[in-house]
């Protein structure tokens, strides 16, 4: 947690554990926790906020408020906020100031009775009452019509109950009349106010947005970091290969290496304090990038390991051609992994053609089959 309430130049982060329960997102595989409920458990520990603040988390580029809290007290509302953690099961808080004091009370009656508040502090007439709101003009609330010459509206067609209800409160409210303004219930304006103060806050308070390449040359960054941390005779000699005329079985040895990195890396996510890529999801294409490779070789790659491992020496389809070329050395690099990738794709098209020819080809060993060409 970062308290920014202060002006001082010097903030000092500090860390509060809170046991509360987690969910878990079924579309994201992500954890999740109760925003209101974090708060509350926060003012319980010695790492309570005192005073009044608003509590934020970053949204991906967005500053999320999901608490507010005034006179040391959680305020209640009844939209929940959910969060979602970290792998750690962690999260980063900033403290900000909460500069009015919410007009929200601690606890808001049922829907059904906002209905009636709000009916109530817009109805002029006091000898007759409208039960269905639905029965309400737009014309009841616009500033040419004063409200104590109205007469009974018209029912008006098209929106239903609860559609007719939303569009007063929010866009009637604005250009209703003094009167109206004044017997309005704070209850009743406080849901869409909460709605369009989260709108503004994200479009003021947004940091400007990374660029896509920004981004993905901070993830390969960290993950150069990161292979050269975990292996670096492996990673230094894989990089110094690019180029050179290498055997195949060497030429194995590097894509091995690759598909471990894939294996450890794809689809996770960076850490949530790197800067520049926060809490990113790594892709193949950045792997490849930070291997010095392109995303059609890294295909290839995957391809002749595939394929390699269907009918190369000791295998179940083992090949004679392939086992050829595994005794041989390439003439370069690129020139060898690609003649050796058209080698194997021609032996896999061969079996699948033979494989599909008959029931009495699909049974025969791979030997026999090589043996008949």
């Amino acid at each position: 947690m970062e308290d920014m309430r202060d002006d001082s130049q010097s903030i000092e982060p500090t860390m509060a554990e809170i046991p509360m329960p987690v969910r878990v997102d079924p579309t994201s595989n992500a954890w999740c926790i109760a925003g209101n409920d974090l708060a509350v458990r926060l003012q319980q520990t010695p790492s309570r906020i005192d005073g009044d603040a608003k509590l934020c988390t970053m949204r991906g580029r967005y500053k999320h408020c999901f608490a507010r809290i005034a006179s040391s007290e959680v305020e209640r509302y009844w939209i929940p906020v959910e969060l979602k953690l970290a792998q750690d099961k962690s999260l980063e808080i900033t403290i900000e100031h909460n500069p009015t004091p919410s007009t929200r009370p601690p606890s808001l009656p049922p829907a059904e009775r906002l209905l009636e508040l709000g009916k109530r502090g817009t109805e002029t007439r006091p000898t007759h009452q409208s039960p269905p709101m639905a029965k309400r003009s737009i014309t009841d609330s616009t500033p040419s019509s004063p409200p104590t010459q109205s007469t009974t509206p018209p029912p008006t067609p098209g929106p239903s109950r609860a559609g007719d209800i939303h569009g007063w409160r929010v866009f009637d409210f604005p250009g209703s009349s003094t009167s109206t303004s004044s017997c309005a219930s704070p209850q009743i304006q406080a849901e869409p106010s909460q709605v369009h103060v989260n709108v503004l806050a994200k479009s003021k308070s947004a940091k400007p947005k990374e660029s896509k390449p920004e981004v993905n040359a901070a993830i390969i960054g960290w993950l150069r970091h990161q292979f050269n941390v975990q292996d670096p005779q492996s990673y230094n000699s894989f990089l110094q290969s690019k180029g050179k005329s290498l055997p195949i079985e060497d030429l194995l040895r590097g894509y091995r290496y690759v598909a471990s990195l894939i294996a450890q890396y794809n689809d996770t996510r960076t850490p949530s304090g790197l800067e520049g890529a926060p809490d990113r999801k790594i892709s193949k294409a950045n792997i490849f990038a930070a291997l010095g490779r392109q995303t059609s070789w890294g295909s290839d790659t995957e391809t002749t390991l595939a394929l390699y491992e269907l009918y190369g020496p000791g295998k179940e389809r083992e090949d004679p051609r392939i086992v050829a070329i595994m005794n041989g050395k390439c003439s370069g690099s690129k020139e060898g992994s690609v003649g050796f990738l058209h080698t194997l794709k021609e032996v896999d098209r061969e079996f699948s053609s033979k494989l599909s020819g008959g029931t009495n080809q699909s049974s025969r060993r791979p030997s026999d089959a090589s043996s008949s060409r």
